[in-house]
């Protein structure tokens, strides 16, 4: 009878195979270099990616150097290669796969594109062959989801969809990155170089690719969306309206609308108004600085303090009997208020 072997995405995962099937099924392992052993069956991993792209030097000596004018690179097969770091638990895999003894591979890499990827290259580069294959899917790794998903295992053929749509999207990430990559680098690091004042000239390298260059611009355009001077300007307008309203209602109130109503609002309105701009501006002249964001909200919440301040002294007879009150007084005498 032939053996089995369980090939999982990571050593902690293949662990907890073999446990469950020690404690299920009554099979030990025994550890080896890359791998555990019992009399029946086998229990390898991968290190995440064991295979990769190869890179365009390796279709041609020429692409090694970097030019604008044969770009785009998009060759007509594509090559895979050995990650180096992974060399040797990929010959350990690969002579596991091949032995003659062993009949029916379970994957169990993660189930998702990702993991369905990760074997099969690794089936790809190992030249496995027709053996019997079954695609072990679980949504955890509890031990009773695990003899679920090994019982209830498919054929690997029957995810061949979701091989060919990983296989699309490394191609595309692949292109993508090389080809932007290389043509941003070419156009633009010089430009950034002189506007940086760095002295990386041709050693700068600007990246791209389908994913991060798509979640930079978000998270540019979001800061631009929040910036500091933008988010102290709005609270400034929203409250120059909301403290002209109520305290142009208490004014009224205590003055019964007399001649001074006007004085009163216009000097509510230029400190405002005036605060309300110096925020701005030190936010705007050092917009990533927080210390910028500390004086811009000090100078808007003083607007703040002058308008309370002036609207609940304005009986002349309560004006010293405030503490604190020299600034008002003296913009009131200013005004000729009293």
């Amino acid at each position: 009878m032939g053996k089995e072997i369980y090939i999982a995405e990571k050593p902690s995962v293949a662990r907890q195979f073999a446990e469950t099937l020690t404690n299920r099924r009554g099979i030990k392992f025994s550890n080896r270099d890359g791998y555990m052993e019992s009399d029946r069956c086998l229990v390898t991993w991968c290190f995440g990616h064991l295979v990769t792209m190869s890179y365009p030097e390796v279709y041609d000596e020429a692409w090694k150097n970097w030019q604008m004018d044969p770009l785009p690179f998009i060759p007509d097969k594509f090559l895979y290669e050995v990650i180096d770091s992974a060399k040797k638990q990929f010959q350990i895999v690969k002579g596991l796969l091949t032995q003659n003894d062993v009949e029916t591979i379970y994957v169990c890499t993660d189930s998702g594109r990702e993991g369905e990827y990760i074997y099969r290259l690794v089936d790809q580069m190992a030249e496995v062959g027709n053996k019997t294959k079954k695609r072990v899917w679980i949504d955890s790794q509890t031990e009773d989801e695990i003899i679920r998903g090994i019982e209830e295992a498919k054929d690997l053929s029957a995810y061949d969809h979701l091989s060919d749509a990983a296989y699309l999207r490394a191609i595309e990430d692949y292109l993508m990155g090389i080809n932007f990559s290389r043509a941003l680098t070419l156009k633009y690091r010089y430009t950034l170089q002189e506007c940086l004042a760095s002295k990386a000239g041709a050693n700068l390298l600007l990246s791209g690719g389908s994913i991060m260059t798509l979640l930079l611009g978000i998270v540019f355009l979001k800061k631009q969306e929040i910036a500091p001077e933008k988010a102290i300007m709005l609270s400034l307008l929203i409250s120059m309206a909301v403290l002209l309203v109520v305290h142009g209602i208490l004014i009224w109130n205590r003055l019964h609308f007399c001649e001074d109503l006007l004085r009163i609002f216009v000097l509510t309105m230029v400190s405002s108004v005036v605060l309300g701009l110096l925020a701005f501006i030190i936010c705007h002249v050092m917009p990533d600085n927080p210390i910028s964001v500390l004086l811009g909200t000090v100078l808007g919440s003083l607007s703040y303090v002058i308008c309370i301040v002036m609207t609940h002294t304005f009986d002349p007879h309560e004006w010293h009997n405030v503490p604190g009150s020299a600034f008002p007084v003296s913009f009131a005498k200013y005004f000729k208020l009293y």
